[in-house]
């Protein structure tokens, strides 16, 4: 299997094969995918809200305050 395929796989998945193996240098790689997985998704959701709060304003950002931190 390649690299870029274990990037694609459900987390579960990744971590059943790591059970199943029993060669160290593939439980390696499967580890190093299921991390670089996360980081990748994790820089994606930055970009992303990044990118569309300075294409519509940071008034229309996803955060919310809440009640309790206004002040009157």
């Amino acid at each position: 299997m390649k690299f870029y395929d274990m990037l694609q796989l459900d987390p579960q998945i990744i971590k059943d094969m790591m059970g199943k193996s029993s060669v160290k240098k593939e439980k390696r790689k499967l580890a190093t995918a299921m991390f670089l997985r996360s980081i990748l998704i994790v820089l994606f959701a930055i970009l992303f809200i990044s990118a569309l709060s300075s294409a519509f304003g940071s008034e229309n950002t996803p955060i919310v305050s809440s009640p309790w931190s206004c002040t009157a």
